[in-house]
């Protein structure tokens, strides 16, 4: 049986968050969770295909990194390296980009949504009070950036379950 990428991704991404969780140093005092946090998997992620470097970099300069290694649900649309490359964003200067909690914010909504619940068209609160809509065209699901309703971030990899949420891995940063 042939296995996809993004199926091999989302089973080493458990793997090895899994694994992160249950050997980090106070792992057992800090919180008695049976699975990861956002942030335990967007490390996990990071540590295994240097995906998540920048979106790390940002939610430590935004003070947002506890937010996502805490109790609430939250759903992350969590954007690649290359997502933020393409805007010329990287680890070393993600702390001067203006409005990088706003930014950040457009990218997560309260509560955890599978890529079912996306769908129909949906449009979707985000924590910044700003929305966005859901929509699926070529067999994929796509979050459409209101700022430019031509840009879409399509989610390449879905439903990537946390103790306190659900990532979607997209392919592009949504801006405010």
């Amino acid at each position: 049986m042939k296995l996809t990428n993004a199926i091999r991704l989302v089973l080493s991404v458990f793997v090895i968050a899994l694994l992160a969780a249950a050997f980090a140093p106070g792992a057992a005092q800090a919180q008695n969770k049976s699975e990861p946090t956002i942030l335990d998997i967007a490390q996990a992620v990071n540590a295994q295909t240097g995906e998540f470097s920048t979106l790390i970099a940002a939610l430590q300069a935004a003070n947002l990194d506890e937010m996502f290694d805490g109790k609430g649900q939250y759903t992350v649309f969590a954007p690649t390296d290359a997502a933020f490359a393409a805007l010329g964003i990287t680890p070393a200067n993600v702390a001067s980009v203006p409005g990088l909690a706003n930014i950040l914010a457009y990218h997560v909504t309260e509560g955890r949504r599978l890529s079912q619940s996306l769908l129909p068209a949906k449009s979707i609160e985000m924590l910044n009070s700003d929305y966005t809509n859901s929509s699926f065209m070529s067999n994929s699901v796509y979050i459409i950036d209101n700022s430019s309703l031509t840009a879409n971030a399509k989610v390449t990899t879905a439903n990537i379950n946390a103790s306190n949420g659900v990532i979607h891995i997209i392919n592009q940063v949504l801006l405010p």
